[in-house]
């Protein structure tokens, strides 16, 4: 019996092997997916390569592995700049023995038939067609289509549903192994997983869980960087995660990833990219229903399509890599838009097969509102009325729909025919529930060590409930986005800048390196970013240039031993004396903050006073006068900074703050300032009777005034954490400004209107 040959995506092959063996248990059958098959015509590239470029080129990770992505496709060279650099690049890699050989010499057959690639999809042609093999395309067997689609408000309200269809086709004798949900959103595994189990089944979800995100490889990790020993950070990792077999997925990547003799910065760098990469083991249940994001060629199956949405169902995307449409035409490559084009191919060939599919989509999710897929459309699909079924299989679930229901009868006067449904088979005491945790946490007591921080102070007296779960119990670990990301990058430049031989160019580059950044982040980065802080760079050296005997430090550290058992720390980015007499304290922002006095008694805004108390109280500096506290914001909002005529440095660039108001001390700061506004300060001006004025001039008692306010709150923060209070009590300074507004954890404190703490009086509605 020949062999046949099947080429298809590699997800499908177990499926495919099922459903074509059905009738022959024997068939004798090669399966093999187009990247398998573009082996045996451009030659692989193996990991080290990724380590090479690192190394030699002192290229990321990500731009490694980015040029690697297309180097086996380009084949010759070319007058385009990008293609003619990765093609030298590819030569190099040639000579060094990056490349493994081709397989065509063993080309084990010369005919191939196709399932799940469409005739559109020109890279598997062309593959073909070089290698000279014969092909045609197989249809499985096509069914009839469920011309219906149910549409609801939210995720809940779809899962629910679709795990009460689930028990229903169950108690209808289907097979668990015969159910299928397709889902491209991975927002719906949260739901599926949470209560799935309370139907009384469970399902199997590929893990969209990196290792990098877990608390064991973000310790090992700091381990690594604290020792740079390898095998002593596995060996301290071990010990502290004990019996946990992620330590087992986490070790082995780290083996795997480990290159002798490399230098600790690129082996940190590949390691952290590597637990990117990799995706923690998911818990495999026997009988399950099976949760899929891309088709599977099973026959005689019913299959829940989840999120039917725009964007999702194609897939879209835009191409963020190195090379434009026309290059990757070039090359033989597709784009994102055809991507977009074949994956909507696949999915109309998929819902043609004897399956039985039940499309729905939810309105709002995380990311936002959604809308049907265009596919709906070309499917002619209906909306289906997505009322509660007769038959519901979870009495718990049930409760949280009815109590869902409930809100709006409570709030909003809705009575839906669900409410009436479930009213009379449901009963729960409805807002009866306590949220004041009374029973006290026991964190602190009288002898605990504490050490304080104006951010720890900042997020207690927004809301102290929040400040246990972030601070103390550490619900949600600290991960840098790109705000910080690009904030570091300008503070270190700040701090680099007045050093002998300082070279802008280099240690930018330096800084950014440090990072991961997607390839549209590095274009803004190395483009309207570099010249903002370019500007703030040269805006800053002229002021300080200006500044009379001035000493200045950078991330200067203070320490205050505020009770015997309390110390309050503190890290100013820019710390100043002038005349050996004054002091002044910067805060470099990226975006728009300001230093507002206004709610200080309530906590907020302790930052520059926090710094004039930590100085002040110091041995070195306590004699010193405070001539002021200041916010500078170095980026611009507006993409196009100007400089007025008659302005030294832009306007955004200015000093917000206070500063003391006496004319001879503002001289030490800015000499420039005759007649008019100041050069470096905002809202500090000359009249011309030769009066200052200007809403930032404070007095020498004002100042006192904010450390003594600053310095209470923090013994206020002290007395509360030794009584363990960590109520519910967030501030209100308005309804669209509320501790909660930006809270990640305010749905789970379930905080009640008279729970907050109003800042201001409300008017009269």
């Amino acid at each position: 019996m020949d062999m046949k040959v099947i080429v298809a995506p590699k997800n499908t092959h177990i499926s495919l092997l099922q459903s074509l063996r059905q009738n022959d248990p024997f068939l004798d059958i090669k399966l093999v997916s187009k990247e398998e098959l573009s082996h045996y015509l451009y030659p692989s590239i193996i990991e080290a390569a990724i380590i090479y470029l690192m190394s030699e080129y002192h290229y990321s990770y990500e731009a490694s592995k980015n040029y690697l992505l297309y180097l086996p496709y380009v084949t010759s060279d070319s007058d385009d700049h990008r293609l003619h650099f990765l093609f030298n690049l590819k030569e190099d890699l040639k000579r060094q023995g990056f490349l493994m050989g081709l397989d065509s010499k063993t080309m084990p057959f010369k005919e191939a038939s196709i399932i799940g690639y469409p005739k559109e999809d020109f890279e598997l042609v062309s593959i073909l067609n070089s290698l000279n093999i014969k092909y045609d395309y197989l249809s499985l067997e096509e069914g009839t289509l469920k011309k219906e689609i149910s549409i609801y408000e939210k995720m809940e309200d779809e899962v629910y549903s679709t795990l009460n269809s689930v028990s229903e086709l169950i108690d209808s004798h289907v097979s668990i192994k015969d159910i299928y949900i397709l889902r491209r959103n991975t927002g719906y595994d949260y739901y599926l997983n949470k209560f799935s189990n309370k139907f009384g089944y469970q399902v199997n979800i590929k893990s969209s869980t990196y290792l990098i995100s877990t608390g064991g490889a973000k310790l090992f990790l700091k381990l690594y960087k604290d020792n740079k020993d390898k095998v002593a950070s596995l060996s301290l990792l071990k010990e502290e995660m004990k019996d946990d077999p992620l330590y087992l997925e986490i070790e082995d990547v780290v083996n795997r990833s480990y290159v002798e003799g490399l230098s600790f910065d690129i082996q940190y760098d590949y390691l952290v990219n590597k637990l990117k990469e990799q995706k923690t083991n998911p818990i495999i249940y026997d009988n399950a229903v099976r949760v899929i994001d891309s088709p599977l060629y099973d026959l005689n199956k019913h299959v829940f399509v989840l999120g039917f949405a725009q964007g999702e169902y194609p897939l879209s995307g835009k191409d963020t890599g190195f090379l434009n449409d026309k290059e990757l035409k070039e090359i033989g490559i597709l784009n994102a838009k055809e991507r977009t084009k074949i994956d909507a191919l696949n999915l109309l060939s998929y819902f043609k097969t004897n399956n039985t599919f039940y499309f729905s989509l939810s309105k709002r999710t995380a990311e936002g509102e959604k809308y049907p897929s265009p596919l709906v459309d070309v499917l002619k699909l209906e909306n289906k009325e997505t009322k509660l079924s007769d038959s519901f299989y979870s009495e718990e679930v049930l409760k949280l729909i009815y109590a869902d229901l409930k809100d709006s009868d409570f709030f909003y006067k809705e009575k839906s025919e669900n409410y009436l449904k479930v009213r009379d088979v449901i009963s729960i005491n409805y807002n009866s529930y306590d949220n004041s945790y009374s029973q006290k946490a026991n964190v602190y007591n009288s002898d605990s060590q504490i050490v304080l921080s104006t951010s720890s102070l900042n997020k207690y007296m927004l809301c102290p409930f929040s400040y246990y779960l972030e601070k103390i119990i550490k619900l949600d670990e600290y991960i840098e986005g790109y705000s910080q990301q690009i904030g570091n990058i300008a503070h270190k430049m700040f701090q680099l800048f007045r050093e002998k031989d300082f070279d802008f160019e280099k240690e930018y580059q330096n800084e950014i390196s440090k990072y991961q950044f997607s390839p549209s982040d590095l274009y803004t980065l190395n483009h309207s970013y570099k010249e903002q802080v370019k500007i703030a760079l040269a805006a800053i050296k002229l002021r300080e240039e200006k500044y009379t005997n001035a000493h200045i430090e950078n991330e200067k550290k203070f320490y205050y031993q505020l009770t015997k058992n309390t110390g309050i720390i503190g890290y100013i980015d820019n710390f100043v004396t002038l005349d050996n007499k004054y002091y002044i304290c910067i805060d470099y922002k990226t975006g728009g903050t300001k230093f507002d006095t206004k709610y200080l008694e309530f906590g907020l805004s302790s930052q520059l006073p926090t710094y004039s108390l930590l100085v002040s109280s110091s041995d070195e500096y306590k004699d010193f006068i405070t001539a002021g506290l200041f916010i500078n914001n170095v980026i611009s909002n507006s993409p196009n900074v100007e400089v007025e005529e008659d302005e030294l440095i832009p306007n955004y660039l200015k000093l917000n703050g206070k500063v003391l108001g006496d004319l001879s001390v503002i001289h030490l700061i800015d000499p420039t300032i005759v007649d008019g506004d100041s050069a470096f300060i905002n809202s500090v001006k000359i009249k011309k009777n030769g009066e200052l004025s200007g809403s930032a001039t404070v007095g020498d008692q004002t100042f006192n005034e904010y450390m003594t306010t600053v310095r209470d709150l923090y013994l206020k923060m002290d007395e509360e954490l030794r009584k363990n209070n960590f109520n519910i009590s967030p501030v209100y300074k308005g309804e669209r400004d509320t501790a909660c507004s930006y809270c990640q954890y305010k749905d789970v404190c379930f905080v009640r209107n008279s729970q907050f703490r109003r800042l201001v009086e409300e008017e009269d509605e």
